[in-house]
């Protein structure tokens, strides 16, 4: 048998996906995987996924941190594989041998951020990096999305109220007010 080096890449994970949060990895270096094996928990913008090992293969390295954000088609992990011929392809969400399948249940989108179960505070990727660039803990914002789900407009109200920076979201983003009614006109 031939022993060679393979990069898996993040696959096209949904429509509209380009990026993802690690939440956790559940392997490490030397760990022999099985395909179809967990291998990390991504958060993306939608939902947390769980990306599984498209083949059999023993983990040389793991790329990125907890925390870190990474873009799709960017190298997961390095695998050392048997056998002869091309690894397996990259496997996007939706196909039959789950790749990447949803680890929150099947909430809808945009529900369900992370595993609930484990205590996580529910936070979109883009909401936990601006309480990071504000340095609010999200643990300690209460949150007002659904399922408890911490908004940027949440992070925003307790960054502004503990007197630390606050920035109003951009104009048009989902967590801005939108216009008052006007006035009523006497007539």
């Amino acid at each position: 048998m031939v022993t060679a080096r393979w990069e898996f890449r993040l696959p096209d994970i949904g429509e509209g996906v380009a990026e993802g949060e690690i939440v956790a990895w559940l392997v490490k270096p030397g760990d022999a995987v099985r395909e179809d094996q967990p291998i990390i928990e991504l958060m993306t913008d939608k939902a947390t996924v769980t990306i599984t090992a498209p083949r059999v293969g023993t983990v040389v390295e793991t790329r990125g941190r907890l925390g870190e954000t990474i873009a799709v088609h960017s190298v997961l992990v390095v695998f050392e594989t048997e056998g002869e011929g091309a690894p397996a392809p990259d496997v996007a969400v939706g196909q039959t041998n789950g790749h990447a399948a949803p680890s929150d249940g099947g909430h809808p989108e945009g529900l369900g951020e992370t595993d609930p179960g484990r205590g996580a505070t529910l936070a979109t990727p883009a909401t936990r990096r601006h309480a990071r660039e504000l340095d609010v803990d999200l643990r300690s914002v209460a949150g007002t999305g659904p399922l408890g789900r911490v908004t940027r407009r949440d992070v925003e109200v307790y960054a502004k109220a503990r007197g630390g920076p606050a920035q109003p979201p951009p104009p048009g983003h989902p967590d801005t007010p939108g216009p008052e009614a006007p006035p009523a006109s006497a007539s």
